[in-house]
């Protein structure tokens, strides 16, 4: 099999000196594919002036060029434009994706983008990104991965044009009368979640089915104890307190109940799976009503299949480094798989630090070809690449992400989960899928259990995650951390879709493909998320790619035109909306606290803690391989909050760390489009405490009618790398946006405090009555 050979573009001296004596005040092209060296081309590339042709395999990733060494300033924003085409038919497994690394892997990537496509026709491709100190070693590389034709022409490099402005906050301005604001968003409306109604007494226990502590098939027979549930049609299932093995790969299945509860009496069941396989999750609960769970947890099997460890880099070179795996002598699993690589904070145990990075070796499960590795010690690994980091660091290596999953919820209704913990799990924590309306959490936790060692996570995935919903969620008085990824990510899927003709539509890749089978009702908005003009039904589902899982599409009604490259296509069976979330802490993980993709949502009375990647996220987009994900944002209320060290990693979104971001997604996530549609609309921040936002408080695009009201900053930590921004505020392609009433505590770690403004993308912007004070 061919595969496409690394090469490295060698810029000019001279077009380099053009660019830096240029300044960067206009677009420069640097004839790169014609001052070429040093370049290796596999069979069937061509290079001519100013373009690259390319017919080339992957293994799956292989590397079309890069721009080595030397071409880049400390401290400077640049914008990467190109033209490209792809003749390769669309696949999530073909793509490019286009990286700015530090080749001393001293830094996370400082972009990393892939292509959005469309076989046949040219795309324009930009990527926007800024350097730090170092620079020079810095590398603009083209990876590619799957099986890849077509061609990159026109590219340019040139450093960014500053389109802000800044609004300073006014001192001791007057009061703003609030009841001027036209429009105050509400939140969720209050629900009550219904509680099993008992039909009769009858009450089972799992003991009686040979459930005990010495068995290691604890899963499979509550399995049994719940069949006889159902042929009984007993009201009540209870699992005699007590610690329980599940090593057989067993799920639970709690299915088709009605008014029934399982009672786990304080019962915590331990679990044990291969990790370098993938599976179900560990309890699955679909379509039952009215049903409870209580008094239960998981955990797993530390003490032989470790989920994560904290390893300190004891030595290394250009060829392998060396871990030394700290909480053990000898670690226990030597098949151990090298996944992900999280810089680790000793002060807190957690993942999260300033300057720190995240490196993955082998996210998923049967992708790529896993690092080879060699025991050295009893608890030291060497791993045979190149090594990227620096002898004495500390970092949690996770030894799963994706593979299983704890709790899986399919299309129940008054579901309620009480008193009920997930110690760690491999996966997701919890999912929410199907048609599900109506549930709560009460007391519901992911955290380390009481007097534990060895815990370096809990799920090695999200928290909670909402794929999509009927909505209707309450959740109170929990408490989720150490994950490896959001706490909640509450959502609906999309996808995009191509138009064949006036009444049919051509699915562009397998994803999603449930949203439009036959009977379903959909929406189609423009690919900025303007609407299209259509709601139908599907009246047809035709298979005509069986490789790759195309779909011809047949609607009810004629189609209108596309505006832009695809139609985005939602599900009106879909709606995850009136979500309340109430006293709950979320502290200490890795990636986001809350992502919220929904209508109709309260935030209220909740702590957020060392969240690596930032606090909230308020969002909307679609990809072109990968992910699809919200229906859009309306009525969302967060108050009453706190805010404390969040995004310790500098998580930056259009050039600036924050703790709140508002945006959208197109084509690529993160992306540099944006869209004047206001997809996310009536969000207020009211009543919060913010401390130690490191970067702006948040980024706003894509809004309309945003209240930022009586929230009190205050930065009293300085920080490695301060920022100009710190504490501001940075708003664009948004209308209706009200910072009012404010207080802003004085420090030494801020300067000017106000809102940057993306020039000629922003109207009816209101910032009054805001106030500084010494405490």
């Amino acid at each position: 099999m061919k595969r496409c050979l690394l090469f490295f573009l060698a810029v000019h001296i001279f077009a380099l000196a053009a660019v830096a004596q240029n300044g960067g005040q206009t677009p420069q092209n640097l004839t790169l594919f014609k001052d070429i060296m040093n370049l290796e081309l596999n069979a069937g590339s061509q290079v001519s002036d100013n373009k690259i042709t390319f017919n080339c395999k992957g293994s799956p990733w292989g590397s079309l060029f890069s721009l080595m060494g030397g071409l880049l300033e400390d401290d400077t924003a640049y914008v990467l434009e190109f033209d490209y085409i792809l003749e390769c038919e669309p696949s999530a497994e073909n793509y490019i994706i286009v990286v700015v690394r530090d080749m001393n892997f001293k830094k996370n990537d400082f972009a990393s983008s892939s292509l959005p496509t469309k076989p046949g026709k040219f795309m324009k491709g930009r990527v926007n990104f800024k350097t730090l100190k170092g620079a020079g070693g810095y590398a603009v590389m083209f990876h590619m991965h799957g099986k890849l034709k077509g061609e990159i022409k026109n590219l340019t490099l040139r450093q960014a044009d500053d389109t802000t402005s800044f609004r300073p906050f006014s001192a001791n301005a007057e009061a703003f009368d609030e009841s001027k604001l036209k429009k105050i968003p509400t939140g969720a409306k209050e629900f009550s979640v219904d509680l099993p109604t008992p039909k009769n007494g009858l009450v089972v226990s799992a003991a009686d089915f040979g459930l005990n502590e010495n068995v290691d098939n604890a899963a499979a027979i509550i399995n049994k104890a719940l069949e006889h549930c159902r042929k009984t049609g007993a009201s009540k299932l209870v699992i005699p307190r007590g610690t329980y093995k599940s090593f057989d790969g067993t799920q639970i299945i709690v299915q088709d109940f009605e008014d029934f509860t399982i009672d786990g009496q304080g019962s915590t069941i331990i679990i044990n799976k291969n990790l370098r396989k993938s599976g179900p999750s560990t309890l699955s609960i679909a379509r039952c009503k009215r049903t409870l769970l209580e008094n239960l947890n998981f955990d797993w099997d530390w003490n032989s299949n470790p989920l994560a460890s904290v390893v300190e880099v004891v030595g290394g070179n250009d060829k392998y480094f060396d871990i030394k795996f700290l909480e053990y002598e000898d670690f226990p699993q030597k098949d151990v798989r090298i996944g992900i690589f999280s810089a680790y904070d000793p002060k807190t145990k957690s993942v999260g630090i300033e300057n720190g990075k995240t490196l993955a070796f082998n996210m998923f499960v049967g992708r790529g070809k896993p690092v080879e590795t060699q025991w050295i010690a009893s608890n030291i690994l060497r791993i045979k690449t190149k090594n990227p980091f620096e002898a004495g660091e500390l970092y949690r290596l996770q030894h799963s992400y994706y593979e299983y999953g704890c709790v899986s919820m399919l299309s129940n209704t008054h579901l309620t989960l009480r008193n009920f913990n997930i110690y760690s799990c491999s996966g997701h924590a919890f999912t929410v899928s199907g048609t599900q309306k109506y549930w709560h959490f009460d007391n519901v936790n992911i955290v380390r259990p009481p007097n534990s060692e060895r815990r370096a996570i809990t799920t090695t995935a999200d928290h909670l995650h909402i794929a999509q919903s009927q909505g209707y969620m309450k959740m109170e008085n929990c408490e989720f951390s150490l994950g490896a990824d959001d706490c909640i990510n509450m959502h609906d899927c999309s996808i995009i879709m191509d138009r064949e003709s006036d009444e049919t539509l051509l699915s562009v890749n397998a994803r999603n493909s449930y949203l439009y089978n036959e009977g379903e009702e959909i929406e189609l908005r423009q690919d900025d998320f303007s609407p299209a003009g259509f709601t139908g039904k599907v009246i047809e589902k035709t298979l005509v790619d069986k490789e790759r899982k195309i779909y011809r599409v047949r609607l009810d009604k004629p189609i209108p035109e596309m505006k832009g490259v695809y139609f985005v296509l939602f599900s009106k069976k879909y709606d995850t909306r009136n979500m309340i979330v109430r006293n709950c802490y979320f502290h200490d993980n890795r990636a986001r606290g809350v992502l919220i993709l929904a209508r109709d949502v309260t935030v209220e009375n909740c702590r957020f803690f060392h969240n690596e990647m930032g606090a909230i996220k308020i969002e909307t987009g679609f990809t072109g391989n990968s992910w699809c994900e919200g229906y859009g944002v309306e009525n969302v209320v967060v108050r009453n909050c706190t805010f404390d060290t969040c995004n310790p990693s500098g998580s930056m979104t259009n050039g600036y760390e924050r703790d709140i971001y508002m945006g959208v997604y197109l084509f690529t996530d993160p992306s540099y489009r944006k869209t004047d549609y206001p997809i996310l609309r009536d969000i207020m921040f009211e009543n919060n405490t913010f401390k130690d936002t490191f970067g702006v408080v948040a980024v706003v695009t894509s809004v309309r009618n945003l209240i930022f009201r009586n929230n009190t900053f205050s930065n009293p930590t300085p920080r490695k790398n301060p920022l100009k921004y710190r504490g501001c505020f940075y708003v664009g392609w948004s209308r209706d946006v009200s910072i009012v009433n404010n207080k802003f505590v004085l420090s030494e770690n801020i300067s000017d405090l106000g809102v940057y403004i993306e020039k000629g993308t922003v109207k009816r912007l209101k910032i009054q009555g805001n106030s500084f004070s010494e405490n």
